[in-house]
């Protein structure tokens, strides 16, 4: 985990709206965070423009299925302050190649929120989404947004790259995990051993682990 802190001092005179962008990543993993955040010249003394926003919860680089084929991907935002003019939102959504379409490229809404929509929990015998908006009374104006979805008895058709994208009025971030089945998911599972006991044979079940 690493942070990171953008200083901007003494500037005399900005002529047209200014935009910084920030992108961290990692060494053979998909980009991890994006924060874009423009500034309007006629408000530049305006902190409210300044206010920030953070993932106070983001997915491991790749996510794998456990050994019953379960996963789940959970974002969380906390932003200092909502915006005024433009309705904040935190989206989910899942990048894929269709193999029933030839291997295009598709993408599939997963939920969202924003101060509108209400707390929301779906659930089917094999997905359930959540999404949530919660104001911290403790902490001055600061919001919280949520979403996530949990998947249970995954197959290869539910791979791909979830992402996660905050857009406020300024801001805008997104963050991404490459969901794949795992191949600990095939060998730590208890196998069936042909054993030698007296001569004869026996079939006998060996402790649950990887082949070797």
């Amino acid at each position: 985990m690493a942070a990171s802190t953008l200083i901007i001092k003494d500037v005399p005179y900005i002529q047209d709206n200014t935009k910084y962008t920030i992108v961290f990543d990692a060494k053979d993993a998909p980009m991890q965070y994006m924060l874009e955040t423009t500034i309007p010249r006629a408000v530049v003394h305006d902190m409210t423009y300044l206010d920030g926003m953070a993932w106070s919860r983001a997915p491991h680089p790749r996510t794998e299925f456990d050994f019953r084929g379960h996963f789940s991907v959970r974002c969380s935002m906390t932003l200092e302050g909502e915006s005024k003019n433009f309705l904040d939102e935190l989206r989910l959504y899942r990048n894929f190649q269709s193999q029933a379409k030839g291997g295009i490229l598709q993408n599939e809404s997963l939920g969202f929120i924003n101060k509108d929509k209400k707390n929301y929990v779906d659930r089917s015998d094999k997905f359930m989404y959540r999404g949530s908006r919660k104001k911290k009374k403790s902490k001055g104006a600061r919001v919280k947004y949520d979403v996530s979805v949990a998947v249970t008895n995954g197959t290869s058709e539910d791979e791909g790259m979830y992402a996660c994208f905050m857009e406020r009025e300024h801001d805008r971030a997104y963050i991404a995990t490459l969901v794949t089945q795992s191949m600990s998911a095939v060998y730590d599972r208890p196998t069936l051993e042909v054993v030698s006991c007296g001569g004869g044979r026996k079939f006998k079940a060996a402790k649950a682990g990887r082949r070797k």
